[in-house]
């Protein structure tokens, strides 16, 4: 089978014979794998056709959840990126005002130390 034509085999028979149902949690005994509060069975012709389908599964469960996990993780990232560009821009814009301010107070202090007549000006 191609990786489509298992995909889809694997879509119908999971869907067929497929059960998720819940435990209920005031049953008596429960192990560890009751106390998720859900089980799941599944059936087919033979053994190798359950572990076939089951793997195949898994194995699409596995890779989906990789797939939203590293989407979650870029969508994080590229909010922090875009969080620090945004401080960024605005260090740079804040230090560039308070450069043109010292420059102004600085280029006033010299203009009124040159009308006070004052020429050494270290």
């Amino acid at each position: 089978m191609t990786e489509e034509q298992r995909h889809i085999y694997i879509e119908n028979v999971v869907s067929k014979y497929l059960v998720v149902y819940e435990i209920d949690p005031k049953k008596k005994d429960l192990t560890e794998l009751d106390k998720i509060a859900l089980k799941i069975t599944f059936s087919a012709e033979t053994p190798k056709d359950v572990q076939s389908v089951l793997t195949g599964y898994i194995s699409f469960v596995n890779q989906y959840i990789l797939n939203q996990t590293n989407q979650e993780f870029k969508l994080g990232f590229n909010l922090r990126l875009d969080a620090l560009k945004s401080t960024k821009e605005q260090i740079e814009k804040n230090l560039t005002e308070a450069k043109t301010v010292q420059v102004e107070n600085l280029t006033n202090a010299l203009d009124i130390a040159k009308k006070a007549g004052i020429k050494d000006f270290f």
